[in-house]
């Protein structure tokens, strides 16, 4: 497993690299800054990125900011800091990291905490490989069409689709505009360096040919232009390039279930959308308060007389007509718990404002690294400012295909939160009342 490793600190380098290397048979490229980071990344695929958050050049956060922006932003991110700064480190979170360590770094915590970041990397390629043995995404009979002059890319989709249907290749654009008119194929994947006929072209000349009609034109483009690839209003879909299979195959299913009502929107979102929120909780639990948390079988409602702290945020999700709104509820008994843990304080210690303030960004992180993971999928979005109140509990519709409540409780038995997702079409607010 190729690691990049990113820290101005040759003896942290060093120790961190010889963990890697010895342990975990992991081969490790070694950078100074997040300049040099973000340079490597260009240059080469690697599976997990360990980074410094204070560097000179281009600290970690920047450099992870930029990373989250580009084609690169599904690579797993291990922080490296001796940063106490509480808001610092929630940005880390937002942002997406998968794990931390702190410095001084002490080798037990280092050998178990990278390697259940590395065995959840074998696990997930793992299941991949059985999802793609096992589900027939595209139809046999069908015909796609995979322009792409980035060989490793071209690939991987060759890849993905050889083995579920017909599939053409082409290096430019003049080439795959040739097999269109004598094969007829009923999808075309567009990607870039494609020469003189590029993409945006190649999906012109497709839609003036009437034996083409029904030909689907899918551009595939880095992340940071998505916006100006769908502006350009020449293709039919337009998803974010990845070489993730999980991540691609997301995508894919999206583009072929075309939902024609609210019915489902939560799992059109993401196909795993359920199980991405439960791990989005649990990362932000692990790393923010240092506790397990885990997803009950079944959500028992919260009783009437319970008094909770809510906060509220919305995702508009701004290429798909969809926003989703996401209640936080915690005991009011029991979010000065959650504070506590979150600032260090001593449960007695904890304020009013202090309980609001911790199930706020609590609240705050879990969506941002939904965010992320759906932005990872091709789906843009924009969170809003969360609204918090102390309110009594109120009665939750039964789940649906547009609504969704996960009950979470703490290892140690405390806190409980329940956790609300509804899916609204934009201009709707049907289901906003509902949920009141």
């Amino acid at each position: 497993m190729n690691v990049l490793l990113a820290d101005d600190s040759s003896t942290i380098r060093t120790i961190v690299k010889r963990c890697l290397v010895k342990e975990f048979d992991c081969t490790v490229t070694e950078v100074e800054n997040g300049i040099e980071l973000l340079r490597a990344l260009d240059d080469q695929r690697f599976s997990l990125v360990v980074l410094d958050v204070h560097m000179p050049v281009m600290d970690g956060l920047e450099a992870l900011e930029m990373l989250r922006a580009s084609v690169h932003s599904a690579v797993p991110v291990v922080m490296l800091t001796s940063d106490r700064d509480q808001d610092l480190f929630n940005r880390a979170v937002f942002l997406g990291i998968t794990d931390y360590l702190t410095k001084p770094l002490k080798p037990d915590t280092m050998v178990e905490r990278l390697g259940k970041v590395l065995g959840s990397l074998d696990t997930a390629a793992t299941e991949t490989e059985r999802a793609d043995d096992d589900s027939p995404d595209v139809k046999t009979d069908l015909t796609v069409m995979v322009a792409e002059g980035d060989p490793d890319h071209r690939h991987f989709l060759l890849d993905y689709f050889g083995s579920r249907c017909e599939v053409l290749e082409a290096s430019t654009g003049a080439e795959a505009l040739q097999f269109c008119l004598s094969t007829t194929p009923q999808m075309v994947f567009v990607g870039g360096d494609l020469g003189i006929v590029d993409a945006a072209t190649l999906a012109r000349k497709i839609r003036g040919v009437d034996a083409l009609a029904a030909t689907r034109v899918v551009a595939s483009v880095p992340r940071n232009q998505l916006d100006a690839a769908r502006a350009d209003g020449v293709y039919d879909a337009v998803i974010a390039r990845s070489f993730v299979a999980e991540i691609f195959q997301d995508q894919f299913e999206r583009l072929t279930m075309r939902p024609d009502r609210l019915a489902s929107t939560l799992e059109h979102v993401h196909p795993r959308f359920k199980q991405g929120l439960v791990t989005a909780v649990e990362h932000v639990f692990g790393m923010a308060l240092a506790t397990e948390v885990a997803a009950l079988d079944s959500a028992s409602p919260l009783q009437s007389a319970d008094e909770v702290v809510a906060t509220r945020l919305d995702l508009a999700l701004q290429h798909e007509g969809l926003t989703l709104s996401f209640e936080l509820e915690v005991r009011t008994a029991e979010a000065g718990d959650l504070a506590a843990r979150m600032t260090g304080q001593a449960v007695d210690e904890v304020t009013e404002a202090d309980r609001d303030s911790a199930v706020a960004e609590i609240g705050n992180m879990i969506v941002g690294r939904l965010h992320n993971t759906l932005a990872e999928r091709g789906v843009a979005g924009r969170i809003g400012l969360p609204t918090t109140e102390v309110r009594a509990a109120q009665h939750t519709p039964a789940d649906g295909d547009h609504r969704s409540t996960v009950h979470f409780c703490c290892a140690d038995g405390r806190p409980e939160l329940w956790l609300h997702v509804v899916a609204t079409q934009n201009g709707s607010s049907n289901d906003q009342e509902e949920a009141a």
